[in-house]
């Protein structure tokens, strides 16, 4: 591991297997990651998202991925990550499974690139937007 780079513990935002749901992936210290940033992520070759519930030093494992982008930071507090794994773990769920619940993803327009409108405040639909697009580079 080079010494610029750092490990986040990463719960995908869609449905896994409650015993394979939380990957490591690498990411830049320049990036800034923090506890409850929502992060695009690469999952058997498909754009996915994904909260940051843990950075550490180093990893178990080799040949990690990187994270594409920072998507939203802050999108959730540790609080409401430890409220989440509980309920994951009362209801025998992935923690991904559990904080897909609180992401509000409503799709803008249909076409074959998903394209996202994420609201973080929903009684104030102008305020906290974030227009994510993730379309298809090869595909015209």
């Amino acid at each position: 591991m080079t010494p610029n780079l750092l490990v986040a513990e990463i719960a995908i935002l869609r449905r896994l297997p409650r015993t394979a749901h939380i990957f490591d992936y690498t990411f830049d210290i320049n990036l800034k990651l923090s506890l409850g940033d929502l992060v695009e992520i690469n999952l058997r070759h498909k754009k996915n998202l994904g909260v940051v519930i843990k950075i550490k030093k180093e990893s178990s494992y080799n040949n990690l991925k990187p994270i594409n982008k920072l998507v939203a930071p802050a999108w959730f507090t540790p609080l409401q990550i430890k409220l989440h794994q509980t309920m994951a773990d009362y209801y025998g769920v992935a923690l991904g499974s559990s904080l897909l619940l609180s992401v509000f993803i409503k799709p803008l327009k249909k076409s074959t690139a998903a394209t996202y409108l994420f609201n973080k405040n929903k009684l104030n639909k102008k305020a906290n937007t974030t227009l994510i697009n993730f379309s298809n580079p090869t595909r015209k």
